[in-house]
């Protein structure tokens, strides 16, 4: 008739989204029929007292349309590339990391990229999107980054989106962070910049960019704000100063990079054509930036839930290649992922959960390399 999250942190009021739908898709889905409240431990804890025993439940909610707008300046628009840097401007409650602070870091990384114009090669566009929480007006399960989504689809249009060079995003700062991004990037920035790097996740303004072949990365300290994220407690007084500071400097250092030096495919089609090679597909990929963008966006439609140490976590891009690889060696059930999916159908390849033996992974494992031949066949050999 109805669910309540009890929250697993003390003393916070905290905002989540549940929608009618297991998936990750973009197609509109009906509302949610039954009534979710969330409520703080303290409450929750009481109400465990009392199961079995009548609990009455209100749920006062109205949904309706609002509208945002994309803030963008445009630095340097005469070059024929340019790189973006992102932010997002909402928030849920008091949103101080999530993401007043990346807006504010944002701004003031722009202005320092003013005084130093004169050496870019390419352009830089500042964006901070609308809509990146619970956006979407058609309850779609993928509801998020909805503002970038319709930038993307905007650039598009106008045959603009090759015109991108790079992304660099910053959602969740304040605390100890990861930069998100591809193997490729990292093996090349890694030498820049020594901080922890980890392959994409799908929660942010720079999926929209990854999955259309542009390398993106996102700065965030999402995984260490689970404590206040998206609770009334996300305040100035959470946040980790030194961090900040950091963050600054590595988002800086990034965007000078991006701005002035080139990035190569080499590093990405090599990893990849092993990768290739590996699970059996007979194609050798040309180590230039068509192929490079054609073979992310065939492959970052894959979205991969996976176990480690008992945990799971969402990931996504040419991971799901990665992984394909170490299961045909490892061959072993427990190390496989949990699902994966199409991202944005919400077409599901694979799902462990019904496996039973070896061989039933090998036959789910094969019809993975069975869509990744045929995508690629079509789209890459002529």
């Amino acid at each position: 008739m109805a669910v309540i999250f009890r929250d697993r942190y003390p003393s916070v009021i905290r905002r989540i989204v549940v929608t009618a739908t297991p998936d990750y898709s973009w197609d509109r889905a009906p509302p949610p029929v039954m009534p979710a409240l969330t409520v703080s431990k303290e409450v929750g804890d009481e109400l465990s007292k009392h199961v079995g025993e009548e609990v009455e439940f209100v749920s006062d909610v109205e949904a309706r349309l609002g509208t945002g707008y994309n803030l963008i300046v445009n630095l340097e628009s005469d070059k024929e590339e340019s790189v973006i840097l992102a932010v997002h401007h909402d928030h849920w409650l008091t949103g101080y990391a999530d993401n007043c602070l990346g807006v504010g870091l944002g701004a003031s990384i722009l202005l320092d990229a003013v005084k130093e114009r004169s050496s870019m090669k390419r352009g830089l566009i500042f964006i901070s999107f609308t809509a990146e929480e619970a956006g979407n007006p058609g309850f779609a399960s993928l509801y998020w980054a909805y503002g970038s989504t319709r930038y993307v689809e905007y650039l598009e249009r106008r045959n603009l989106l090759n015109n991108v060079y790079a992304v660099l995003n910053l959602d969740v700062v304040g605390r100890q962070y990861v930069i998100h991004t591809s193997e490729d990037l990292s093996m090349q920035l890694s030498q820049l910049i020594s901080t922890q790097w980890e392959l994409p996740k799908p929660y942010f303004d720079s999926l929209n960019f990854e999955m259309n072949g542009i390398p993106s990365m996102t700065l965030s300290s999402l995984d260490n704000y689970w404590d206040v994220y998206h609770t009334d407690k996300d305040t100035e007084d959470k946040a980790n100063r030194q961090d900040v500071d950091s963050a600054l400097k590595v988002a800086s250092q990034l965007l000078n990079y991006l701005l002035t030096n080139d990035l190569t495919p080499s590093p990405y089609i090599s990893v990849l054509n092993r990768d290739i090679i590996s699970v059996g597909l007979g194609i050798e990929l040309r180590e230039d930036w068509e192929t490079y963008r054609l073979v992310k966006y065939l492959l970052s439609k894959y979205l991969v839930e996976y176990r480690r140490d008992g945990s799971v976590k969402t990931i996504y891009t040419n991971s799901i290649l990665s992984y394909v690889r170490r299961f045909i060696n490892i061959n072993d059930i427990n190390q496989v992922p949990l699902r994966v999916e199409e991202m944005g159908t919400g077409r599901v390849i694979m799902d462990t959960s019904t496996i039973r033996n070896v061989r039933q992974l090998s036959q789910y494992i094969s019809q993975v390399i069975e869509s990744l031949t045929e995508d690629m066949s079509i789209n890459l050999v002529t």
